[in-house]
This record gives structure tokens, C-alpha cells and sequence, in this order.
């Protein structure tokens, strides 16, 4: 993390490192990296979130394809929709596969904003 005067400071490893992941920020605090790549051949439909005020990096549930080189767009400050890139799995004839995920409604976020248990 990097402030506005330029001092630099160490947050939370990610559970499994990975790149070339799109990313999504949702809510102004929740930081989504969905799938990518753990090695250099292998992609991965694993995500993990990471909550920028408690700094803390949790599992969420598995992309139904892989997703790498390509992004991720929220809409409404809920729904994370992945575009499949490249994605052979995410193909089928002519047509391509689009993951959306679910966040939940403002009405799921409840109690201490602070807390490792809010949202």
C-alpha cells in the first residue's frame, strides 16, 4: 500500500500468489482476484478476496472456468461479471461464457464494518 505522502507498507500475502488475474473492487473495500495464473503454465479457477480495512485475504467460491489475461466488470456495487478472454472452457461452438458472481445486496452487509465478519 502506498498513501498520499508516498511511504510504502507491507500488507497480507495472498493465499496462493497468482497473476495476469482480473481484479474487481467491490464495494469500495473488497478487492477480488479471480482466477488466473499460479505458475507458468497453470491457470486456476480458485478467487480470493481481500478486505482493504481489516487486511485480511479469504477464499471464495471457485470460477466455473478458468480466467486469464482478461477482466472483470461491477455493476451496481454487487454483481462481478468476468469476460472469458481466451478461455477454451468458457467457449462452446460460437458462443462465449460469461461468469457472473453475486455479492449480495447492501441488506447482506450488516454489523461491525470493521470487523473480518462484515459483508
Amino acid at each position: 500500500m502506498v498513501d498520499a505522502n508516498m511511504n510504502v507498507y507491507e500488507r497480507e500475502a495472498m493465499k496462493a500468489p497468482r497473476f495476469l488475474a482480473p481484479l474487481a473492487l467491490v464495494r469500495d473495500r473488497f478487492i477480488l482476484a479471480l482466477g488466473g495464473f499460479t505458475s507458468r503454465t497453470g491457470a486456476t479457477k480458485a478467487a480470493e478476496c481481500y478486505d482493504t480495512q481489516t487486511n485480511c485475504w479469504f477464499s471464495i467460491a471457485a470460477l466455473p472456468s478458468q480466467a486469464v489475461n482478461t477482466t472483470a466488470t461491477v455493476m451496481n456495487e454487487r454483481w462481478v461479471y468476468v469476460m472469458p478472454g481466451a478461455n477454451r472452457e468458457a467457449q462452446s461452438g460460437q458462443s462465449l461464457y460469461i461468469s457472473m458472481l453475486d455479492t449480495g445486496a447492501h441488506s447482506d452487509f450488516h454489523g461491525d464494518k470493521n470487523s473480518r465478519e462484515y459483508g
